[in-house]
């Protein structure tokens, strides 16, 4: 599984995230640097061999390893709480989840130790 990590386990309340490798880890995978040029077509192809899927239950947590990112496949709308270094949190919708380690709570997916700067 490409080195993924996550809990792996089938129930009701599981929620199906896929994670899929940015465009420089693919161009890697594939043996060509920064500077050489690669069809776009190639490249998105190759993005959709490579996703995984993987299961978590409610109050579990994942990790998207660097090079990969996120997406929830759910008719349920989720949100992420973006914690500030003041101590200000908010939840904002989901579209694309960064590299890094989570918790999912019911709707609600949280960054775990890292906290983002307010303007």
């Amino acid at each position: 599984m490409n080195g993924l990590k996550g809990k792996e386990e089938t129930m009701e309340n599981n929620i199906e995230i896929f994670f899929m490798p940015d465009v420089e880890t693919v161009r890697e995978n594939l043996g060509y640097d920064e500077f050489e040029p690669v069809g776009q077509d190639l490249i998105e192809f190759q993005q959709g061999l490579d996703i995984d899927t993987v299961e978590i239950e409610d109050d579990g947590t994942f990790e998207i390893p660097e090079g990969y990112h996120g997406q929830i496949q759910s008719d349920i709308e989720y949100y992420e709480l973006i914690t500030y270094d003041d101590g200000f949190e908010e939840r904002e919708p989901i579209g694309w989840l960064n590299p890094g380690r989570y918790q999912i709570k019911d709707d609600t997916i949280k960054k775990i130790d890292n906290k983002c700067k307010r303007y």
